[in-house]
Protein backbone atom coordinates (compact mmCIF):
# COMPACT_ATOMS: atom_id res chain seq x y z
CA UNK A 1 0.00 0.00 0.00
CA UNK A 2 2.85 2.06 0.61
CA UNK A 3 4.02 1.92 -3.37
CA UNK A 4 3.53 5.15 -5.23
CA UNK A 5 4.35 4.74 -8.49
CA UNK A 6 4.60 8.30 -10.10
CA UNK A 7 7.23 8.98 -6.96
CA UNK A 8 9.30 6.04 -7.38
CA UNK A 9 9.53 7.06 -11.38
CA UNK A 10 10.80 10.52 -9.93
CA UNK A 11 12.82 9.65 -7.67
CA UNK A 12 15.01 7.14 -10.14
CA UNK A 13 15.10 9.83 -12.54
CA UNK A 14 16.58 12.06 -10.01
CA UNK A 15 19.09 9.09 -9.49
CA UNK A 16 19.57 8.81 -13.29
CA UNK A 17 20.16 12.63 -13.90
CA UNK A 18 23.08 12.52 -10.52
CA UNK A 19 24.81 9.36 -12.12
CA UNK A 20 24.94 11.76 -16.02
CA UNK A 21 26.76 14.23 -13.98
CA UNK A 22 28.74 11.93 -12.31
CA UNK A 23 29.74 10.15 -15.22
CA UNK A 24 30.49 13.22 -17.47
CA UNK A 25 31.31 16.40 -15.89
CA UNK A 26 35.15 15.50 -15.54
CA UNK A 27 35.65 13.13 -18.64
CA UNK A 28 39.00 11.49 -17.96
CA UNK A 29 37.09 9.78 -15.02
CA UNK A 30 33.58 8.90 -16.28
CA UNK A 31 32.37 5.61 -17.11
CA UNK A 32 30.82 5.59 -20.62
CA UNK A 33 28.64 2.56 -20.40
CA UNK A 34 27.11 4.11 -16.59
CA UNK A 35 26.53 6.83 -18.57
CA UNK A 36 24.60 5.30 -21.51
CA UNK A 37 22.66 3.40 -19.27
CA UNK A 38 21.42 6.17 -16.86
CA UNK A 39 20.15 8.53 -20.08
CA UNK A 40 19.16 5.74 -21.96
CA UNK A 41 17.07 4.87 -18.94
CA UNK A 42 16.17 8.12 -18.02
CA UNK A 43 14.84 8.22 -21.75
CA UNK A 44 12.67 5.44 -21.20
CA UNK A 45 10.80 6.78 -17.86
CA UNK A 46 10.51 9.92 -19.54
CA UNK A 47 9.10 8.34 -23.04
CA UNK A 48 6.60 6.38 -21.32
CA UNK A 49 4.83 9.31 -19.78
CA UNK A 50 5.28 11.24 -23.67
CA UNK A 51 3.44 8.05 -25.01
CA UNK A 52 0.28 8.60 -22.74
CA UNK A 53 0.13 12.33 -23.21
CA UNK A 54 0.40 12.44 -26.62
CA UNK A 55 -2.02 9.25 -27.09
CA UNK A 56 -4.73 11.56 -25.38
CA UNK A 57 -3.76 14.77 -27.26
CA UNK A 58 -4.18 13.10 -31.16
CA UNK A 59 -7.14 10.83 -29.77
CA UNK A 60 -8.68 14.01 -28.48
CA UNK A 61 -8.07 16.44 -31.62
CA UNK A 62 -9.07 12.99 -33.97
CA UNK A 63 -12.06 13.11 -31.92
CA UNK A 64 -13.21 16.64 -32.69
CA UNK A 65 -11.90 16.40 -36.18
CA UNK A 66 -13.94 13.68 -36.46
CA UNK A 67 -17.35 16.04 -34.87
CA UNK A 68 -16.23 19.27 -37.10
CA UNK A 69 -17.23 17.34 -40.27
CA UNK A 70 -19.96 16.04 -38.65
CA UNK A 71 -19.17 12.54 -37.87
CA UNK A 72 -20.69 12.60 -34.67
CA UNK A 73 -20.30 8.81 -34.20
CA UNK A 74 -16.68 9.05 -34.75
CA UNK A 75 -16.27 11.80 -32.47
CA UNK A 76 -17.51 9.52 -29.91
CA UNK A 77 -14.54 6.77 -30.45
CA UNK A 78 -11.96 9.11 -30.14
CA UNK A 79 -13.67 10.99 -27.12
CA UNK A 80 -13.74 7.32 -25.83
CA UNK A 81 -10.28 6.31 -26.70
CA UNK A 82 -9.15 9.39 -25.02
CA UNK A 83 -10.78 8.67 -21.87
CA UNK A 84 -9.43 5.47 -22.03
CA UNK A 85 -5.69 7.35 -22.44
CA UNK A 86 -6.31 8.83 -18.91
CA UNK A 87 -7.18 5.70 -17.76
CA UNK A 88 -4.07 3.85 -19.03
CA UNK A 89 -1.83 6.63 -17.25
CA UNK A 90 -3.69 6.21 -13.79
CA UNK A 91 -3.01 2.60 -13.83
CA UNK A 92 0.16 2.52 -14.58
CA UNK A 93 1.58 5.71 -12.15
CA UNK A 94 -1.84 6.11 -9.48
CA UNK A 95 -0.69 4.45 -6.03
CA UNK A 96 -3.41 1.48 -4.74
CA UNK A 97 -5.12 3.75 -2.60
CA UNK A 98 -6.23 5.78 -5.26
CA UNK A 99 -7.91 2.92 -7.21
CA UNK A 100 -9.99 1.67 -4.03
CA UNK A 101 -7.47 -0.66 -2.71
CA UNK A 102 -7.26 -1.27 1.02
CA UNK A 103 -4.62 -3.62 2.83
CA UNK A 104 -7.67 -5.70 3.44
CA UNK A 105 -8.45 -5.84 -0.23
CA UNK A 106 -5.16 -7.56 -0.92
CA UNK A 107 -5.13 -9.89 2.36
CA UNK A 108 -8.68 -11.30 1.57
CA UNK A 109 -7.02 -12.17 -2.13
CA UNK A 110 -4.13 -14.03 -0.38
CA UNK A 111 -6.34 -15.77 2.21
CA UNK A 112 -8.85 -17.06 0.36
CA UNK A 113 -7.02 -18.07 -3.02
CA UNK A 114 -9.15 -16.10 -4.76
CA UNK A 115 -10.52 -12.70 -5.93
CA UNK A 116 -14.36 -13.56 -5.76
CA UNK A 117 -14.19 -13.58 -2.02
CA UNK A 118 -15.54 -10.76 0.00
CA UNK A 119 -13.27 -8.62 0.95
CA UNK A 120 -13.51 -4.95 1.51
CA UNK A 121 -12.64 -1.94 -0.87
CA UNK A 122 -11.97 1.46 0.35
CA UNK A 123 -12.55 4.94 -1.02
CA UNK A 124 -10.25 6.26 -3.78
CA UNK A 125 -7.49 8.43 -1.61
CA UNK A 126 -5.50 10.96 -3.34
CA UNK A 127 -2.41 12.15 -2.20
CA UNK A 128 -0.95 14.51 -4.91
CA UNK A 129 0.22 18.12 -4.58
CA UNK A 130 -3.21 20.22 -5.12
CA UNK A 131 -2.51 21.66 -8.33
CA UNK A 132 -2.06 18.18 -9.70
CA UNK A 133 -5.33 17.07 -8.18
CA UNK A 134 -6.54 20.21 -9.26
CA UNK A 135 -5.66 19.75 -13.01
CA UNK A 136 -7.29 16.01 -12.78
CA UNK A 137 -10.29 17.75 -11.78
CA UNK A 138 -10.39 20.35 -14.77
CA UNK A 139 -9.76 17.39 -17.10
CA UNK A 140 -12.27 15.04 -15.75
CA UNK A 141 -14.74 18.52 -15.88
CA UNK A 142 -13.61 18.69 -19.52
CA UNK A 143 -14.46 15.14 -20.56
CA UNK A 144 -17.26 15.56 -19.24
CA UNK A 145 -18.07 18.29 -21.08
CA UNK A 146 -17.04 16.66 -23.78
CA UNK A 147 -19.73 13.85 -23.41
CA UNK A 148 -22.25 15.81 -23.20
CA UNK A 149 -21.40 18.39 -26.43
CA UNK A 150 -21.69 14.93 -28.34
CA UNK A 151 -24.79 13.88 -26.99
CA UNK A 152 -26.21 16.87 -27.83
CA UNK A 153 -24.52 17.20 -31.09
CA UNK A 154 -23.02 20.64 -29.91
CA UNK A 155 -19.80 21.51 -31.74
CA UNK A 156 -19.06 25.21 -29.69
CA UNK A 157 -19.29 23.39 -26.71
CA UNK A 158 -17.29 20.34 -27.61
CA UNK A 159 -14.89 22.92 -29.34
CA UNK A 160 -14.42 24.47 -26.01
CA UNK A 161 -14.17 21.26 -24.13
CA UNK A 162 -11.61 19.63 -26.57
CA UNK A 163 -9.53 22.84 -26.53
CA UNK A 164 -9.00 22.55 -23.04
CA UNK A 165 -8.11 19.01 -23.25
CA UNK A 166 -5.14 19.45 -26.23
CA UNK A 167 -3.63 22.37 -24.18
CA UNK A 168 -3.34 20.36 -21.23
CA UNK A 169 -2.13 17.22 -23.02
CA UNK A 170 0.13 18.78 -25.67
CA UNK A 171 2.12 20.83 -22.82
CA UNK A 172 2.62 17.67 -21.12
CA UNK A 173 3.72 15.96 -24.21
CA UNK A 174 6.14 18.76 -24.76
CA UNK A 175 7.81 18.46 -21.32
CA UNK A 176 8.39 14.58 -21.57
CA UNK A 177 9.25 14.41 -24.92
CA UNK A 178 11.63 17.09 -24.24
CA UNK A 179 13.46 15.37 -21.66
CA UNK A 180 12.95 12.08 -23.53
CA UNK A 181 15.04 13.48 -26.47
CA UNK A 182 17.44 15.48 -24.24
CA UNK A 183 17.75 12.16 -22.64
CA UNK A 184 18.41 10.33 -25.98
CA UNK A 185 21.19 12.71 -27.12
CA UNK A 186 23.51 12.59 -24.20
CA UNK A 187 23.36 8.90 -24.48
CA UNK A 188 24.70 9.07 -27.97
CA UNK A 189 27.03 11.06 -26.85
CA UNK A 190 28.74 8.30 -24.87
CA UNK A 191 28.46 6.12 -27.38
CA UNK A 192 30.31 8.15 -29.25
CA UNK A 193 32.47 9.82 -26.58
CA UNK A 194 31.75 13.15 -27.20
CA UNK A 195 31.40 13.94 -22.95
CA UNK A 196 31.99 17.53 -23.53
CA UNK A 197 28.92 18.05 -25.11
CA UNK A 198 26.65 16.62 -22.16
CA UNK A 199 26.40 19.89 -19.67
CA UNK A 200 24.45 21.17 -23.06
CA UNK A 201 22.13 18.72 -23.42
CA UNK A 202 21.65 17.89 -19.83
CA UNK A 203 20.65 21.68 -18.71
CA UNK A 204 17.84 21.83 -21.23
CA UNK A 205 16.92 18.33 -20.27
CA UNK A 206 16.92 19.83 -16.37
CA UNK A 207 15.15 23.16 -17.29
CA UNK A 208 12.23 20.57 -18.67
CA UNK A 209 11.92 19.19 -14.98
CA UNK A 210 12.29 22.51 -13.36
CA UNK A 211 9.75 24.45 -15.05
CA UNK A 212 7.26 21.64 -14.94
CA UNK A 213 8.14 20.99 -10.79
CA UNK A 214 7.29 24.68 -10.59
CA UNK A 215 4.06 24.48 -11.47
CA UNK A 216 3.01 21.00 -10.03
CA UNK A 217 5.50 20.10 -7.03
CA UNK A 218 4.70 21.98 -4.37
CA UNK A 219 8.17 21.81 -2.97
CA UNK A 220 7.70 17.69 -2.65
CA UNK A 221 9.67 16.76 -5.43
CA UNK A 222 13.71 16.50 -5.58
CA UNK A 223 14.59 19.25 -8.40
CA UNK A 224 17.59 17.42 -10.90
CA UNK A 225 21.05 18.14 -9.03
CA UNK A 226 22.59 20.88 -10.67
CA UNK A 227 25.36 21.17 -13.56
CA UNK A 228 28.09 23.33 -11.39
CA UNK A 229 27.98 25.64 -14.51
CA UNK A 230 24.57 25.89 -15.29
Amino acid sequence: MRDRPFAHAMRMMWIDTGTIIGNSYYPEYADRDILRYSADSLAQKAGRFADHFGALRDHNRDSFMAAKNGNWEGAATGNELAHQDCGNCHYEFWPLSARGFVKETMEGWSQNGTVFSDEPWGEQVFTSPASVRLSMVNMRTAMGQANMAIMNEDLDAFRSATERLHKFADKQFKIWDGIKRQAEAIANLARDNKLDEVGGHYIKLTKYCRDCHADSSDGRGLDPLLWEQQ
